[in-house]
């Protein structure tokens, strides 16, 4: 999803299905904030290594989860 969507997402869905980078977490947290809304998200991995997938690289997955399940309801 491009982040100029992310104020709809936040205002009117239950959960979302495909956060694939940490900058499209932050623009979604900006927005969950302003609507003092929480919402479920899938987190979409990258599990083949390959760099052209657009999704969180299996090794940095861990490190980056912690800090967006603040997000997660």
């Amino acid at each position: 999803m491009q982040t100029n969507k992310a104020k709809f997402v936040a205002k009117f869905a239950d959960e979302f299905h495909a956060l694939d980078s940490l900058k499209l977490a932050e623009t979604l947290q900006r927005r969950l904030e302003l609507e003092d809304r929480t919402l479920e998200v899938f987190i979409q991995v990258n599990t083949s290594g390959k760099k052209a997938s657009p999704a969180l690289m299996r090794p940095t997955l861990p490190a980056c989860s912690v800090p967006w399940r603040r997000w997660i309801a």
